[in-house]
């Protein structure tokens, strides 16, 4: 099974050409429809490098179809991926998202396909992440661990699982009022409540922490790779939306040196991996992310 790609791209050319140049050298890009969500310019500034971009897009080569979606206006850098989502999904089974300041390991898709076949029925599993941040103990077996967290880094998903997402977050009068739901929503990490609040109120555009709440909510599960697979290759760029400052993910590209993934048969939490898994997950390290980004803008 070949599912296609979801690629979102703004208005920086370098990260974008780098992205799918990495993309191309998995053996499975030949056989993959490439689907480009290209955002509108907000200005007339941004209008060249826009169209750069655009004109860049249009002459990319190495898989099965490409695809162009241009945005006759600027959704922003959450609503153009939930709306390129919610389009994915009523088109296919199920589908990879990448963004344009990704680097992939050329086994990124390998491992993608394996784990959307794999991972189809189990009703718990919302998303796979091949961006594994966390150092897995040396006797774990398995080439992908489980959370309660997900990761917007180099992600899949089926589409009869993601069509249920409450991107609107009906329910977020619960959330700000009652304290053990945020609490509850914190137990993967302590930056959760923050930063779905901060969205809530447009303080900031963090698309992915909606998913992550809805994943809370019917607690669902994300596959993450054993081996990271993805690196953010977007940090304190001009054009960057929202990785600026420390990248307190910061690790190496690696790749799996096997014939065959295994996969377990069974949903289980690694209690070693649970425990550096949320360490990683802290408010104390987004406030020294937030910290720095300042301190960069303000300099």
């Amino acid at each position: 099974m070949y599912s296609p790609i979801a690629l979102f791209c703004f208005k920086r050319l370098n990260t974008l050409t780098a992205c799918v140049e990495s993309l191309k050298l998995c053996p499975e890009a030949i056989h993959k429809d490439l689907i480009i969500f290209s955002d509108a310019s907000r200005n007339e500034e941004e209008l060249k490098k826009v169209d750069e971009v655009r004109s860049y897009i249009k002459n990319i080569i190495g898989f099965k179809s490409i695809r162009i979606i241009q945005r006759e206006e600027n959704l922003g850098v959450d609503f153009n991926i939930i709306r390129g989502i919610q389009e994915m999904a009523q088109e296919f089974e199920s589908f990879i998202v990448l963004e344009d300041d990704l680097l992939v390991s050329s086994k990124f898709l390998w491992f993608m396909d394996a784990g959307l076949a794999h991972f189809k029925e189990f009703d718990k599993v919302l998303t796979l992440s091949a961006f594994n941040y966390v150092k897995i103990p040396k006797n774990y077996i398995w080439d992908c661990y489980f959370a309660k967290r997900t990761n917007p880094w180099g992600w899949a998903t089926w589409s009869h699982k993601i069509k249920e997402v409450d991107w609107d977050l009906a329910d977020k009068v619960n959330f700000l009022s009652i304290p053990f739901e945020a609490k509850a929503f914190n137990s993967w990490g302590s930056d959760r409540a923050r930063m779905l609040r901060r969205t809530l109120i447009s303080e900031i555009r963090a698309w992915d922490i909606r998913l992550d709440y809805y994943q809370f909510k019917k607690d669902m599960i994300t596959a993450f790779a054993s081996k990271n697979l993805v690196l953010n290759n977007g940090f304190n760029s001009q054009d960057a939306s929202n990785t600026v400052g420390y990248n307190r993910y910061k690790v190496d590209l690696e790749t799996f040196d096997l014939k065959d993934l295994h996969f377990p048969d069974f949903i289980t939490l690694n209690s070693s991996i649970k425990r550096k898994f949320i360490s990683k997950n802290t408010i104390y390290k987004r406030v020294i992310t937030s910290a720095y980004k300042l301190f960069k803008i303000n300099n």
